[in-house]
This record gives C-alpha cells, sequence and structure tokens, in this order.
C-alpha cells in the first residue's frame, strides 16, 4: 500500500484506464512495474516533462528536446540531491536518457561529435511518455 497521495492517484488512473474498454492509449504490465519502483519526486518530474513535452511539440521527436535539471529543479523546487537521485532513478527504469548534443561543426571520422550530457539535460523516452499517457485521466 502505498502512503503518498500522489502515487495512489497514478495507481487508481492506471487501474481504471486498464478496465476501461474506452482509453485510447496501451496500458501494461511494465507499466505497473515501473511504478512500483517509483518514489512521489520521481512522477512529479515524470508528470512535469511529459506535461512540457506535450505543451511544447506535439509532433516533435522525443530525442530532439532535452530537459534541463536545473529548469525542472526550479519548477518544482526540490534541492539538487533530490532532483538527481530522482532523475537517475527515472534513468535506471527507462524512463528518460542522458542528455546527449551533437556537434554541428566538430566531425570525428565523417561523424558528428557528441557531448554526453548525464542528468544536467536530459530527454523523455518512449518508455516514460507511455507510463504517463497510461496514467492520465480523461
Amino acid at each position: 500500500m502505498e502512503d503518498d497521495v500522489s502515487l495512489q492517484d497514478y495507481w487508481a488512473q492506471l487501474l481504471a484506464n486498464a478496465m476501461d474498454p474506452n482509453f485510447e492509449s496501451n496500458v501494461e504490465r511494465r507499466h505497473v512495474s515501473l511504478l512500483s519502483e517509483m518514489e512521489p519526486l520521481d512522477l512529479r518530474i515524470l508528470d512535469t516533462i511529459c506535461l512540457q513535452y506535450q505543451s511544447e511539440s506535439k509532433h516533435g521527436a522525443l530525442e530532439e528536446i532535452l530537459f534541463d535539471k536545473s529548469e525542472i529543479r526550479g519548477q518544482l523546487d526540490v534541492q539538487d540531491p533530490q532532483i538527481e537521485v530522482a532523475l537517475l532513478n527515472l534513468m535506471r527504469l527507462g524512463c528518460i536518457k542522458p542528455g546527449n548534443i551533437r556537434s554541428t561543426s566538430f566531425f570525428v571520422q565523417g561523424e558528428a561529435n557528441t557531448v554526453y550530457t548525464g542528468t544536467e539535460r536530459f530527454h523523455l523516452s518512449l518508455l516514460g511518455l507511455g507510463l504517463f499517457e497510461a496514467a492520465m485521466t480523461s
């Protein structure tokens, strides 16, 4: 049993959507597994970036959009050690991916050089977006 109200709401909505024959997104077993390994802050971050993704770019590719840890930290008013641990957990679960920025001017053997940004700048993954959509309210 979850004590946190936001986690309870997520679980309840996920279950309600799974039972609704008119729900248009997929609710899968993996969503239950992901949710069972998340903390409330993980969900707050996932909700924040998914809502931002949906509002900013309905048709943009996930790998094109980078989210900034300092902006998320400011929006949620969370201290750095807490947000770092939550982002690392979301990465471990595959809900977000480390940011990789491609250089437009520096190439190595014909390939654009990339800069790994870790949790400072990161991408939303298809798995993370899928969990968010599976637990959306109608």
